[in-house]
């Protein structure tokens, strides 16, 4: 399924793409991007994280709405918001500037 991936904050935001990059290697360079997409067209799930049923349950939800808020396992107090790029509603989600999103280096 086709989805754009987001984070409520920077801060989660980078979490979600540490996890993912070896330990011990120079980070490439990222960029960040706000968008604003209507609060009533975000689905807020309540699933819990990192099983099979959520991720059947956030992939039904996905086909009905725009976006759909998810709790993070990497910090499972904060959230991701999960867009879907071929719903009807896309045209709502609107990017603001794209801004350099420099890794600190004692992160790696």
């Amino acid at each position: 399924m086709r989805a754009v991936y987001c984070s409520e904050t920077s801060s989660l935001a980078l979490l979600e793409v540490l996890v993912g990059l070896p330990f011990g290697v120079d980070h490439p360079a990222y960029r960040i991007v706000d968008l604003t997409i209507p609060d009533g067209a975000i689905a807020q799930l309540e699933v819990e994280p990192a099983t099979t049923d959520s991720q059947r349950l956030g992939a039904a939800a996905l086909g009905r709405h725009l976006a759909i808020a998810v709790p993070s396992i990497v910090n499972p107090l904060e959230r991701n918001v999960v867009i879907n790029p071929l719903h009807p509603d896309f045209d709502q989600v609107n990017p603001g500037k794209l801004r350099p999103f420099p890794l600190d280096p004692r992160l790696g």
